[in-house]
């Protein structure tokens, strides 16, 4: 069976599930489309439907990464990324790729959306 080609091109990362509440969902650009299943269970049958929703990244300052998703755990994170910006002339951008090398302890400009559950 050939794939279907809707999903081909993966424009931004999918949120499927309610159990990527608390974990980053990556973005690929600053607005986005995000495509989720809607699931209802109305006692007897068990319906989906594919829906989108549009985000649009906004910056915030946070005291640290580790602080953030503390905060964030019952969220819905979408994550352009986070700017280190420590040192004004060299300004670090960290974003899924580099994402490992990222100071977990200090602050940073979050760039990305919070939805909340």
């Amino acid at each position: 069976m050939r794939p279907f080609k809707f999903f081909q091109k993966n424009p931004v990362r999918r949120w499927l599930e309610s159990n990527f509440i608390g974990q980053l969902q990556w973005l690929m650009q600053p607005v986005s489309v995000v495509y989720y299943m809607d699931r209802r269970w109305d006692g007897n049958f068990y319906t989906e439907e594919l829906k989108t929703m549009t985000v649009t990244i906004t910056n915030r300052y946070i005291n640290s990464y580790n602080h953030f998703m503390e905060r964030n755990r019952n969220n819905i994170i979408f994550v352009y990324e986070f700017v280190d910006n420590t040192n004004i002339t060299n300004m670090i951008h960290y974003n899924q790729d580099n994402f490992d090398d990222m100071p977990k302890d200090r602050p940073l400009i979050f760039r990305g959306v919070i939805r909340k559950m």
